[in-house]
Parts: C-alpha cells; structure tokens; sequence
C-alpha cells in the first residue's frame, strides 16, 4: 500500500488558491483601471461641453461621473458661469454641501458681490461669513445701515476707519455714517491723519485733513511739508512754539531725515532736545532710528550711537548691527558683551555661539 503525503498536497493546494487569489486581484485592479481612465475622459468631455455650453451634453456626462471624486469641481465650474441666474436656494445648498472644499470660499466671494449689487442686504447678511476682507466686512456694516441694525455699529467701524490706509470705496457708507454720528469726530479724525503719516500716506492724510477746520487744516500741511522736505522744514520748526502737535510734526520730519542722512538728523536733534520738552517714547524713537540708519548708512558715528542706546529698548536689528561692527573692528571684548547682552533667541544662532565660543 503506497503512503500519501497529505502535508504535499496542502501545500500544492495552497499555493494555487494564492495563484487564482493573485490572478483575480490583479484583474480587479486593471478593470479598476480602466474604470478610472474612463471616468477622467469623461470628465475631459464635461469640461468640453461646459466651455462650450452644451448643456445637455453636460447633464449626461455628469450623470454618469457620480463617483467620480473631482466631480464637485466640475459642478463649482457650472454653478460659477451660471452663478447671477442662480437661485438663492440652490446656492445655499450647493455651499452647505461643499462647506471643506477650497472652491468654497471663493464661490462665495462671487456670490457676496453678486447679492452687493442686487443690493439684496438682508441675504448678503444671510450668507455673510465674517470674513476679514475689508471689502466684505464694510459691504457687511452697508448691509445693517439699510436694514436698520445699527445697534453698536459704530463700535465695528472704528477700527476700520482707523487705518492709516486708503480702504476700499465698500466702506464710504459706514464711513459717512461713522463721522456722522461719532462723537468726538474731531478725535479719531486725528488719530487716522497720524497713522496716514506713519504708514507714509501723506496724501491720505491731506485728504482727511478735509473734514477739519482751517485752524487745522493748516497744520497738516505743515506736517505735509514737513513730511516731503524734512532737512528743509526742520530749521524753521525748531523756532515754532513748545505744543504736542509741533513736537509730534518734528518727530516725524527727523525720523524722515534719518533715513536719508543720519548725521544731518543727529546734528538737528541735538538742537531740538533742550527747546522742546518731547516725551520718553519720542526720545527713544529717534535715538533707535538715528543709531540704526547711521549703521545702515555705514557711518563712523555708528557704533557709539548703537552702544549709547539702553538695552531695554534695542531691537534685534540694534543687537546684530552692533554685533557686525564689532566683529568688522575685531572689538572681541565689545563682541562678548553683545552677544551676550543679545535676547536668547538671537544670541542661540549658529552664527553668535560659534564668535562667542
């Protein structure tokens, strides 16, 4: 009687259950690739007959790309040529539906404008998002003038008017409301007119400048001036009486000047200290941008100005320009006392622990 050997004929069986498993794996992937190659030329077609509004033929070709996953961009492009005919209903469904997509965000943009030039307020509120556009936020504040929400809506203004910036032509309504209404108008008038000139928007300023008397007026063209021709104006300002606005117009022109010629500005500031009382903070200001400009400007004075300035008010930029200079002059001793002076996050880079070391 002849012996069988049960463990050999397990073993064949298995291997061609795992050869008949392999080979329908391997089929399923190729029909599953040749599903995929036929869905995307399918989407080629819809993109075709979208551009060339066939809208039946589209209908029918997104009918059949239901699982398709670039299929919602495909319907974003069909909304968006059809987006002012579009019924608000759909929109807000279409919007919901797709609230993690990309697209989302910009549809409603377009969406946004389109209510805004319907003048449709109470659904441009509707679908309002909050979004820090300033366009849209101002088209938002235009939206509740019309319907009447002005329960603290000046309050939402403000910190947009109070930019030393020109903003987008949206915001004329609140504005208008805003300086209708606020009190003291006088006050944040100024206050934008200062952050104009900071932000280097004289002629925003100047436009501003408008809603002021003539008193006032007057002095922001000074400042004007001052602002366009500091080395010039700075002379005369300094035989101009001791007040606040005289000494916030002489920081501003030295700090001008200094960017220019940081010697000229140190020669006129030295002047200027013991006939004008200006505060801590406008001390400092121009000390920092003297000391900084004349590091920029390569000039000899440099070192000592960046050294003279307390370390409580030294930026970074302070910091590494001293360090620069000490390194160019091999001043190994005033190299150590910076760099170890230096804010932690600095005085850890490669380049300060290697001098140090």
């Amino acid at each position: 009687m002849v012996a069988v050997d049960n463990n050999k004929y397990t073993a064949r069986g298995l291997i061609h259950i795992l050869w008949m498993f392999s080979l329908l794996c391997f089929g399923l992937q190729a029909q599953a690739a040749t599903d995929i190659q036929q869905q995307r030329e399918l989407f080629r077609q819809a993109e075709q007959a979208l551009a060339d509004n066939d809208t039946t033929l589209f209908a029918r070709l997104n009918e059949q790309l239901q699982d398709y996953p670039l299929q919602p961009y495909l319907q974003y492009d069909a909304l968006k040529k059809r987006l002012r005919d579009a019924e608000i209903s759909e929109v807000e469904k279409f919007l919901q539906h797709h609230r993690e997509y990309p697209f989302n965000y910009h549809l409603l943009s377009k969406w946004l404008d389109i209510l805004a030039d319907r003048e449709d307020w109470h659904n441009y509120l509707k679908f309002y998002d909050n979004r820090s556009d300033t366009r849209y936020k101002c088209l938002a504040l235009s939206a509740r003038l019309h319907t009447g929400q002005v329960e603290d809506i000046n309050q939402q203004i403000k910190p947009i008017w109070l930019s030393g910036y020109s903003q987008p032509k949206a915001c004329d309504k609140p504005f208008a409301h805003f300086l209708d209404s606020y009190e003291p108008v006088t006050e944040v008038i100024w206050l934008r007119i200062e952050k104009a000139f900071k932000a280097r928007r004289p002629s925003l300023a100047r436009y501003l400048a408008k809603e002021l008397d003539d008193k006032d007026q007057a002095i922001v063209n000074e400042w004007y001036q001052a602002h366009k021709h500091p080395a010039q104006r700075l002379p005369q300002l300094a035989r101009q009486p001791d007040t606040m606005m005289n000494r916030k117009i002489i920081i501003h022109a030295l700090d001008r000047l200094a960017r220019r010629d940081s010697l000229e500005a140190l020669e006129l500031w030295q002047g200027l200290q013991s006939e004008f009382t200006f505060n801590q903070q406008q001390q400092q200001q121009i000390d920092k941008r003297i000391a900084l400009s004349s590091a920029l400007q390569h000039r000899p004075e440099a070192k000592r100005l960046l050294e003279d300035l307390p370390e409580r008010i030294r930026s970074d930029n302070a910091y590494l320009w001293l360090a620069r200079i000490h390194l160019r002059d091999e001043d190994w001793i005033g190299l150590i006392r910076t760099i170890t002076a230096m804010p932690e996050h600095l005085n850890q880079e490669a380049e300060w622990s290697y001098w140090l070391a």
